[in-house]
């Protein structure tokens, strides 16, 4: 008995370590489903702080275009909450956790898929300058 409860334990843990992302159609209904996409430019990221390996950070800059959506003009300021990882973070099975705080310190333009001010699960797409 102690075996099949030791065996059906490990079967449980490692039927949750075994969960993957959300299927792709997941995040793509989410950014159909998002009321704005802008592009921004000049971008600047401010971290999240404390001693978590993720959380929310915010992506700043100046509106290139608007693609879908009112309420937001070309020019205008903006900045958009986005779900964001530390180095430190250590991949782990579920949803999407979040762009690399590095990576988005990198970007200069990107198109947001935005709702209420908040960039949708694996809504941001890096935009080259040669495609302004």
């Amino acid at each position: 008995m102690k075996h099949v409860l030791l065996v059906l334990a490990l079967v449980a843990a490692m039927t949750r370590a075994a969960a993957a992302e959300l299927p792709p159609h997941i995040y793509e209904a989410d950014r159909r489903a998002a009321s704005h996409v802008i592009v921004i430019e000049n971008l600047t990221l401010t971290p999240f702080s404390g001693a978590a390996t993720s959380g929310s950070c915010t992506l700043s800059g100046r509106i290139a275009s608007v693609e879908r959506g009112g309420g937001y003009t070309p020019g205008q300021p903006v900045s958009v909450s986005i779900a964001c990882i530390t180095s430190a973070w250590r991949p782990m099975p579920g949803p999407f956790p979040g762009y690399s705080q590095d990576n988005l310190k990198q970007l200069v333009r990107a198109r947001v898929f935005v709702t209420d001010g908040h960039v949708v699960r694996r809504g941001l797409d890096a935009v080259s300058e040669d495609h302004k």
